[in-house]
């Protein structure tokens, strides 16, 4: 039973950041396929489908080399989902791309850590069961069950709605999506998303140890990094969302200011016109005189 639970959520999961990509993708790049729906719909499809395929023959090590070998195929399916689908326009494909990736990551990871939380549950039972508060075996057992699948379903549905929600909120505050970035702007929204994935990928390479040979997590040994990690990656997720609303925020700013100088400059080139000409007025009544 754990195991079809399991695969139908994975296959979930994977389905549902397919969605959240063609969405975020297809909220600033223009479609390749005339009909939107059906460019999205395989769009998702095929990364749910590619990301499936990666995890089932990518080794699920820990190691430096297994991480950054997932991360760069991960790259790929999304870079080759953005080629295929979307006619890329310039830098800020790069900036979907990232960001899509960072955000995806810190939702796995806050929500793996609510999951870490959660199995604190099983150790309750196993209090319970050897003080003898829970006598029948099998009842203990069906309750087990329920925890470990339950805690699978949260950690997925925790993970997804931080997904979509970030993608939603990046996507409604970058108003200017036909503004053209420059590289210094670009690196101003990109460097919370890479920092996210680093934080991500070092936090991947060093989750598991080993403590004379038994394996343990690094929550175990540091049980305070249950309550640091879950902060440190819920600032960097908003550091994500506040400097894309920022950024377009700067370009009102920009744009206001500019407007101002120009109605400022129109207002000046009047009351010069404006002077010359009562100069001239009275110099013509002072001939007349």
């Amino acid at each position: 039973m754990y195991e079809v639970v399991s695969g139908l959520l994975e296959v979930f999961s994977a389905m549902f950041q397919g969605y959240c990509l063609q969405y975020f993708f297809g909220s600033f790049l223009e479609s390749r396929i005339r009909n939107r729906r059906t460019g999205g719909l395989a769009a998702a499809v095929l990364y749910g489908g590619l990301r499936l395929g990666m995890g089932y023959y990518l080794p699920k090590g820990y190691t430096s080399f297994w991480v950054f070998a997932r991360l760069a195929v991960i790259l790929c399916i999304v870079s080759m989902i953005a080629l295929v689908f979307y006619r890329v326009v310039g830098k800020i494909t790069l900036f979907l791309i990232v960001t899509f990736m960072a955000v995806g990551e810190m939702s796995v990871f806050l929500a793996h850590i609510f999951f870490e939380l959660a199995c604190h549950l099983f150790r309750l039972w196993g209090w319970r069961l050897e003080n003898g508060y829970i006598s029948p075996l099998e009842f203990y057992n069906r309750v087990i069950n329920i925890i470990t699948i339950g805690n699978q379903i949260l950690f997925h549905v925790i993970g997804a709605a931080l997904l979509y929600f970030t993608m939603r909120k990046i996507v409604r505050d970058y108003r200017e999506k036909d503004y053209a970035i420059y590289r210094t702007e670009l690196l101003f929204i990109l460097t919370p998303g890479l920092t996210g994935l680093m934080v991500c990928t070092l936090l991947r390479i060093t989750i598991d140890t080993a403590e004379n040979g038994v394996p343990e997590t690094l929550y175990d040994r540091y049980p305070s990094l249950m309550v640091i990690m879950p902060v440190i990656l819920l600032l960097l997720l908003l550091s994500i969302v506040f400097g894309v609303k920022l950024f377009q925020d700067m370009i009102c700013w920009n744009r206001e200011k500019s407007s101002r100088i120009i109605l400022e400059k129109q207002v000046s080139s009047l009351q010069e016109h404006m002077g010359e000409m009562e100069r001239v007025y009275s110099g013509i009544r002072g001939d007349e005189a």
